[in-house]
């Protein structure tokens, strides 16, 4: 535990260590690691602890902080010290630890990985002989990176967009804190995307509409502003929620607003379609709803970016392909970890998307010893290559019978830290269908879906998230 992560809070007018955020390591049966972060919190703050079923504070295992910044059980002579449980406060949010960060030695040892780090050389020192903890490395079949060809060419794309599409901003609040925000949005449009909103005061079929209304609590005794247009594209934004993240906000703003106009239009402007090369249709289909009786929707993209949408029901008219879906989604998901989702092409071969419990690990051993001597890490291309390719950018790897996939963080332009753990995804072909699922990994290699990221799943299923929450009148902003 490092005392960096220890975070003193002011009690009573003094700083006082009240919560100790800390990294669980696990390692499963099928050697798998796992982790968890756990928080340990005060007596002092025993009073925002949520004890369920007549438990108290002394019903759980007791700890106290040791000089050296570990975490032991209390013994009875421990009278004065200040003892924690393993338990977070109510209504706070909950503990973080940044899975990497390169920026310097002192950050990385604060990360997951740096941890991991230290606690597997200390094992592997301890246990020497004994035991030995490694990790399996897998061999890469395909790579696609996202490069400065992209990012121009996306750049040059919602410009483009932009030359017929002008967007506009409608102040429904009308208020001095929303007048604040339409002009913190107007700057921030131009700042970030060298884009020149307009200030209006109708809504323009022609026209990205940006709305500012309140958010859902100013209108518990009033009616509410928002609304749902099936032929205008509009992105609601509240006073209360974008005054203070409006330059952050605008990239995604634009994105959900252009989605939505590609949605009413039945054709994908984001991207050229066509230039993916796809000589057939292909079905994108997801699982909504609840379990015992679920909705199966679908989107048929043709080769020019022409799409439509389509479901498949539990009624007697489509009771034939409905159970089919059913043995597809709930009998295959049984079998190990459930199916996010499917695609099929022209010739009625399906593949399988699930998520898994594994993740990949950069080559932390070699991070660390380059920030031990220099206490920065050189992210040039060599650099990135070599140490981040299992975190950065779309890999592939094919295992024959089925393969495995994982999206991670742009590697063009990438910054030091990385908040969250790259997931591995499995494909299979459904019924000794065909792996094709190679060819889609362009499909996610696109900023619009994530800002700054790439998307963990082909975007057309975005669309499809889009339409269903638009259908089932939900803001699907």
């Amino acid at each position: 535990m490092n005392y960096d992560l220890l975070r003193p809070k002011t009690i009573r007018g003094k700083k006082e260590i009240v919560k100790i955020p800390a990294l669980d390591f696990l390692v499963t049966k099928d050697m798998r690691l796992t982790l968890k972060v756990r928080t340990f919190t005060s007596r002092k703050l025993a009073k925002k602890i949520n004890f369920k079923n007549g438990k108290t504070f002394d019903s759980y295992a007791r700890y106290v902080l040791e000089y050296n910044n570990t975490m032991r059980r209390k013994l009875t002579s421990d009278k004065d010290a200040d003892d924690f449980i393993l338990r977070q406060t109510h209504g706070t949010k909950k503990s973080e630890i940044k899975f990497m960060n390169t920026s310097s030695l002192t950050e990385f040892d604060k990360s997951k990985m740096g941890m991991l780090v230290r606690s597997v050389d200390m094992f592997n020192t301890k246990y020497q002989g004994v035991a030995h903890i490694g990790f399996k490395r897998l061999d890469i079949t395909q790579a696609r990176d996202y490069t400065r060809k992209d990012i121009k060419a996306w750049e040059a794309t919602y410009k483009a967009l932009l030359k017929d599409h002008k967007v506009r901003i409608i102040d429904r609040v009308q208020s001095s804190e929303s007048e604040e925000l339409v002009q913190k949005m107007v700057d921030a449009f131009y700042e970030k995307l060298e884009v020149k909103p307009v200030i209006g005061k109708n809504l323009r079929k022609d026209a990205y509409n940006v709305v500012v209304i309140h958010n859902e609590a100013y209108y518990e005794d009033a009616e509410d502003d928002y609304r749902i247009y099936d032929d205008v594209a509009v992105q609601h934004i509240t006073v209360e929620d974008f005054r203070k993240h409006a330059k952050d906000a605008v990239k995604n703003i634009l994105y959900e607003m252009m989605i939505k106009k590609d949605l009413i239009d039945g054709q994908i402007h984001l991207v050229d379609w066509a230039s993916f090369n796809f000589r057939q249709d292909l079905k994108f289909g997801m699982k909504f709803g609840e379990d015992k009786n679920p909705e199966y929707v679908f989107m048929r993209i043709h080769p020019d970016g022409k799409f439509e949408f389509y479901e498949q029901k539990n009624d007697l008219f489509q009771n034939d392909a409905y159970v089919r879906l059913n043995d597809i989604f709930m009998d295959m998901g049984l079998k190990s970890t459930p199916i996010r989702v499917i695609v099929e092409d022209d010739q009625s071969r399906i593949n399988i998307i699930r998520d898994t419990d594994y993740f990949t690990i950069p080559e932390i051993f070699q991070i660390r010893d380059i920030l031990e001597t220099n206490n920065f890490f050189s992210r040039g291309q060599t650099s990135k290559e070599e140490n981040l390719s299992s975190v950065i950018d779309i890999k592939y790897i094919d295992k024959g019978d089925y393969a495995l996939y994982f999206s991670g963080t742009i590697g063009n332009g990438m910054r030091s830290g990385i908040r969250n753990a790259v997931t591995i995804r499995r494909v299979e072909g459904y019924d000794g269908a065909d792996i094709f699922f190679r060819d889609l990994l362009q499909l996610m290699a696109v900023e619009f879906v994530r800002a700054g990221q790439l998307t963990v799943l082909p975007f057309p299923f975005k669309y499809l998230r889009e339409y269903y929450q638009f259908t089932e009148g939900n803001d699907y902003a």
